[in-house]
């Protein structure tokens, strides 16, 4: 009864084994082996057949598992390594987005197709006209242009165009392969063990900053900006965030937003020196204004009202309120 329980236990484990296409690890291979090694059972290979009850078999089927391992870990680090030289010579190339093409000699050159240089440069243009993003692509939607992306079929990579979307337009003007740079190694992949449920956690895709890019190459190929200009637009769409992410200090004051508070994204609390955040309250007609502290924003000490701080911080204002609505009524007493 235990050799049959055994048996299919095996079976069914080395069958999910196989059909995930993975090593046994080492700790199962020595379960394994105590197991055959109780029930009687044999292992056998293409060298030969042993006995797990044997010491002199245990001892040969563990350096052999340990010599395999090292082979692999070999293997697998020789790989790795010919991979990041290459990306430090410039070399590893992959489907190139839309706007580039790889020529004969296997190095990327602009796009033949001047309607997909066209669109790209107009991304870029429309950036330094409008300095935001989300106007580009407001710009472009309004014009009913489409946009042109690659798409990543077997044995063929065609161009086609298709609806524009924020994310393609934020996309072009992230990636630096626009702006004639050649990149490798811009986000990694972490694997940490979860106190709770005692797993290893895999989080793939973290985005790692300009300065810890381990492969950055520019004026690799043409660009359709310059790399002084990458930097700029990266500036300012990090000065466009709304959102706060790891990167961003108290500093950061934003973009400028609907509303009639004029110091939000720069006003500071008095006690802690952390920005404060704009709240509306009342009717639509007569709506007031706070500021309040993003660390105590349910403590009344963290909360200043827009009636207060404008007098405090522009002396003037009141005054020039008055004399432009003074102003806005006379004009309308006389129309």
């Amino acid at each position: 009864m235990l050799y049959q329980a055994v048996q299919a236990e095996l079976e069914t484990f080395l069958a999910r084994a196989r059909a995930r296409e993975r090593p046994v690890p080492r700790f199962v291979e020595r379960e394994l082996r105590g197991l055959c090694r109780w029930t009687g059972a044999l292992i056998a290979d293409e060298h030969g057949v042993y006995d797990p009850s044997s010491s002199a078999d245990r001892m040969v089927l563990g350096i052999r598992g340990q010599v395999s391992e090292m082979e692999r870990d070999s293997l697998v680090h020789r790989m790795v390594e010919a991979r990041w030289s290459k990306a430090r010579r410039g070399e590893v190339f992959t489907i190139p987005p839309a706007g580039y093409e790889l020529d004969e000699a296997e190095q990327w050159v602009l796009s033949s197709d001047e309607a997909v240089q066209g669109a790209l440069r107009r991304v870029f243009d429309k950036f330094d006209e409008l300095g935001a993003a989300r106007q580009v692509y407001l710009w472009w939607r309004g014009a009913g242009l489409p946009f042109p992306v690659r798409r990543t079929q077997p044995r063929a990579h065609p161009i086609v165009w298709v609806p524009i979307s924020y994310r393609l337009v934020y996309e072009t003007l992230r990636h630096p392969i626009y702006a004639g740079a050649f990149v490798f190694g811009r986000s990694h992949t972490t694997r940490v063990l979860d106190p709770e449920t005692q797993r290893i956690v895999v989080h793939r895709g973290i985005r790692r900053e300009m300065k810890d890019w381990p492969v950055l190459i520019q004026d690799h190929h043409p660009g359709y900006i310059s790399f002084a200009q990458y930097l700029r637009n990266q500036e300012r769409l990090h000065a466009n965030a709304v959102m706060r992410g790891p990167t961003t200090d108290e500093s950061h004051a934003g973009p400028s937003r609907e509303g009639r508070a004029l110091l939000q994204g720069l006003a500071r609390c008095g006690h802690c020196g952390r920005r404060m955040y704009v709240s509306y309250a009342g009717a639509r007609a007569a709506r007031t204004l706070q500021y309040r502290c993003s660390r105590n924003r349910a403590s009344p000490h963290g909360t200043a009202g827009g009636s207060n701080v404008w007098p405090a911080t522009w002396p003037g204002l009141p005054s020039l309120r008055n004399d432009c609505r003074g102003s806005t009524m006379a004009g309308s007493s006389t129309g």
